[in-house]
C-alpha cells in the first residue's frame, strides 16, 4: 500500500468516526473518556455505578475492544459507548459542540526506551488537544507503574498553561484493572482544566 493509499484510508476512517459519533452523540452536552480502555474492567464498573454520565472508551486493538463490548453487553450498559481510534484522532473527531468533563488515562504503555519518548501520548501537543475538548474545571486523571513516565506525565502538566496539577486531588473511582492485577504498585496524577 503506497503513501497516497494510507492517507485515504486513514481519511475515509476519520470520516466514518466523525458520522458514527455524531449519530451516537447527538444531543449530549459533556461525557467521560477512557483512553486505551484495554480489557473494559475499570470503565464498564464505572459506567455502571455512574450511570448518569455518558462514558466513552476507545482502544486501537479488536480483541480489548470486543472483550469490553461483551462485559457492556452483560451488565446492559445503555451509557457507554466504545470505538476503535488513536487519541489524537478521537479529539480531531470529536463533535464541536460537545465537550468532556473527565478523561482518563489508566497504565498507558509508557515507551521506556528514549528512542521512544516521541510515543508517549503525554506530551504538549496532545494536552492542548485534550484541553480544547475538554470543560473548564474538567479533570484528567494518569495512572501508572512506570515511575518514569509518571514523571514525565507530571513535568508535562506542571508546564502547560492549559492545565493545574491538583496535587492533593482524590482519585475519583477505584477499580482493578487488568494491569493493576499484574503489578499493583502505581503513581496517580489529576490535573484540573484551567478556564480560558
Amino acid at each position: 500500500m503506497g503513501l497516497q493509499e494510507v492517507l485515504e484510508f486513514a481519511h475515509q476512517r476519520q470520516a466514518l468516526l466523525k458520522t458514527q459519533l455524531v449519530k451516537d452523540l447527538s444531543g449530549r452536552e459533556r461525557c467521560m473518556l477512557e483512553i486505551g480502555c484495554g480489557h473494559g474492567d475499570w470503565l464498564v464498573n464505572y459506567a455502571e455505578d455512574h450511570p448518569t454520565h455518558h462514558c466513552i472508551g476507545i482502544d486501537l486493538l479488536n480483541k480489548r475492544l470486543k472483550k469490553t463490548s461483551r462485559k457492556k453487553e452483560k451488565k446492559e450498559l445503555a451509557n457507554l459507548a466504545l470505538y476503535k481510534a488513536e487519541a489524537k484522532e478521537f479529539l480531531d473527531c470529536f463533535p464541536p459542540d460537545l465537550f468532556l468533563e473527565f478523561t482518563f488515562l489508566i497504565y498507558p504503555d509508557p515507551w521506556p526506551k528514549k528512542r521512544h519518548h516521541r510515543r508517549r501520548l503525554v506530551q504538549e501537543p496532545f494536552l492542548s488537544k485534550l484541553a480544547e475538548k475538554t470543560i473548564a474545571g474538567g479533570m484528567f486523571y494518569f495512572r501508572s507503574d512506570h515511575l518514569p513516565y509518571f514523571e514525565w506525565s507530571l513535568e508535562h502538566l506542571s508546564n502547560h498553561s492549559d492545565w493545574e496539577v491538583q496535587t492533593s486531588a482524590p482519585w475519583p473511582y477505584e477499580h482493578e484493572t487488568f494491569f493493576q492485577k499484574l503489578n499493583p504498585k502505581h503513581y496517580s496524577l489529576v490535573a484540573k482544566r484551567l478556564p480560558v
